[in-house]
């Protein structure tokens, strides 16, 4: 399995939201300018700029504007510096998700449609099966509301 794939499916999918995931599918599949390769935010974090709104977002910048509701570069900024971190630990590898963000950033837009999106739709397909058998475990499951004193 490619390495991208592999920290794809191991370590980023799990952590993304399901709104985070479904504004990375639309942004792809609607070739949305905003999510940008090469950045993690434009204009760059300093200071003077930190409540502004960003014009131009990075992979996971992108998620947490677009599938989160974060809206400064500041906010957009933190979010892609936690989840990195996140990712590295929940993989337990430092820097692996760097991996992924040098595929995101070095790959072609049309190649990353072509193979990044079916792992976005298979994510999201598992996610609604499972809300599935929950809620109908959640309809077989008799309740005691009895109150014992």
């Amino acid at each position: 399995m490619e390495i991208w794939k592999n920290i794809w499916r191991k370590g980023i999918a799990p952590l993304l939201s399901s709104s985070s995931l479904v504004a990375l599918q639309r942004a792809l599949d609607e070739g949305d300018p905003h999510l940008a390769q090469g950045c993690v935010v434009f204009p760059r974090p300093v200071p003077s700029c930190w409540d502004l709104p960003p014009l131009a977002l990075g992979f996971f910048a992108y998620c947490g504007m677009e599938g989160e509701g974060l809206f400064s570069i500041f906010e957009v900024s933190d979010f892609h510096d936690r989840m990195i971190l996140a990712v590295d630990e929940h993989l337990d590898e430092p820097g692996a998700c760097q991996e992924f963000l040098n595929w995101f950033d070095a790959t072609e837009r049309k190649a990353i449609c072509e193979r990044l999106l079916p792992e976005i739709r298979w994510e999201l397909s598992q996610r609604h099966e499972k809300a599935v058998l929950v809620s109908q475990s959640m309809k077989q499951t008799p309740f005691s509301y009895e109150y014992h004193s």
